[in-house]
């Protein structure tokens, strides 16, 4: 049987050269100032083969690229600034091999992935990366029943710091709601819900992360549907659903061909990009 989907992420990922951490120091062992920049583009092609293949195609890929950068920052000299970008992309290279593994089945290697991008993101000083690896152990802790999840998303939210991007503050908010919602606090979810919606729709100049490009307001309404059909509250569920379908059929985009009901998981860093075929049946 032809795999479309592995010959999908082999195909994307064949455009991704591999770099040898020694070809990012520009004489002994420093490392330039653009390193950082060079591997953050990286990182975004990297974060898009997602979108092809699921977390058995990509996660020895990611854990390569995850090993290899740890070992340039380990081995490396370089400035301080230098320092906390490559803290930077371990971190969102940690959720990205954390996530492979979640959805692989591996949730203890999972685990150890995002408390990496944890530290990582702290060192890094980037409360918004921070927030979400938080948001991702979260949805770890409701996955496996491990009854933290509500504590870790509403650390999460607390952990960004007064700039950050209204795209991040958006879907950690919605990380929130969701968590609220699973555990039956209508009350919270709703609160959650109303500050999700006001910072999606907030002007801000600045493009947030690479990390939540897919964040936008379809994305809030699929999961303020799934919020509200959680709490089997239809009345309040149907019409957010009704407005994103809306919206996609008017303006469909890539992977954007199914109707939203399915599409959202709640997962942070995961949209609707991602092909809809998942066993459990929500596209992350």
């Amino acid at each position: 049987m032809f795999d479309r989907r592995g010959f999908m992420t082999a195909s994307a990922g064949a455009g991704i050269a591999v770099i040898q951490p020694s070809s990012l120091l520009s004489s002994g062992r420093r490392i330039a100032a653009d390193v950082s920049k060079q591997l953050s583009h990286r990182t975004a092609r990297l974060r898009r083969l997602d979108d092809f293949g699921g977390g058995g195609d990509t996660y020895q890929m990611y854990v390569r690229e995850l090993e290899d950068k740890t070992r340039l920052a380990d081995e490396g000299v370089y400035s301080e600034a230098t320092g906390r970008g490559l803290r930077g992309i371990i971190a969102e290279q940690a959720q990205l091999a954390g996530w492979a593994a979640y959805d692989a089945g591996n949730y203890e290697g999972a685990r150890g992935h995002y408390m990496t991008a944890l530290a990582a993101s702290r060192a890094a000083e980037d409360t918004a990366l921070e927030g979400n690896s938080l948001a991702f152990l979260a949805y770890l802790e409701w996955t496996v029943g491990g009854g933290s999840g509500i504590r870790f998303a509403t650390a999460a939210y607390e952990a960004l710091g007064a700039r950050t991007a209204p795209m991040v503050r958006a879907l950690l908010a919605d990380q929130l709601a969701w968590q609220h919602a699973t555990a039956g606090n209508d009350r919270e979810a709703d609160y959650a819900l109303g500050i999700a919606a006001e910072a999606i729709h907030e002007h801000s100049d600045e493009l947030g992360p690479d990390w939540a490009y897919w964040v936008d307001s379809d994305e809030i309404a699929i999961m303020t549907g799934r919020c509200w059909a959680e709490l089997h509250r239809p009345l309040r569920a149907i019409p957010a659903f009704e407005d994103a379908l809306a919206r996609v059929r008017r303006h469909p985009g890539p992977g954007q061909g199914a109707v939203p009901v399915v599409a959202g998981s709640g997962v942070p860093g995961r949209g609707r990009g991602r092909a809809l075929d998942r066993d459990h049946g929500t596209g992350v």
